[in-house]
């Protein structure tokens, strides 16, 4: 008479680990993160103190180089086109003892342009 088994027999040892609730999990967590992904905001929401400085006013040596939204240059007061900066702005050089310019260009203005604007310079 055998107690405390009802099979009449001993069952061998389960030597195999099933994975299957494991990658129910997994891709639970694949799901959610897929969709709140696109959910999230790069950086942080944050209000700056307005300033109340004035401009810091520019020396006449200095060349300022505007580039607006079109991209457009404007060295001075002087429209330049693109192939032709070059040329103005070593003219430009030629009569000052600071080689420093500054340059200003809209937030919509082509990346390209204003990169290409100031090795030109």
């Amino acid at each position: 008479m055998q107690t405390g088994s009802m099979g009449g027999g001993r069952r061998p040892m389960m030597s195999e680990i099933n994975v299957t609730p494991m990658v129910d999990v997994m891709l639970v967590l694949l799901v959610i993160f897929m969709v709140t992904a696109p959910l999230m905001h790069e950086g942080v929401d944050i209000n700056l103190p307005k300033a109340d400085a004035k401009p810091i006013e520019s020396p006449e040596d200095d060349i300022n180089m505007v580039i607006n939204a079109v991209g457009a240059i404007k060295v001075g007061d002087k429209m330049v086109p693109m192939d032709q900066l070059r040329d103005q702005l070593s003219v430009l050089y030629a009569d000052r003892a600071s080689k420093r310019i500054f340059v200003m260009a809209d937030e919509k203005a082509d990346y390209g342009v204003v990169v290409r604007a100031i090795a030109e310079a």
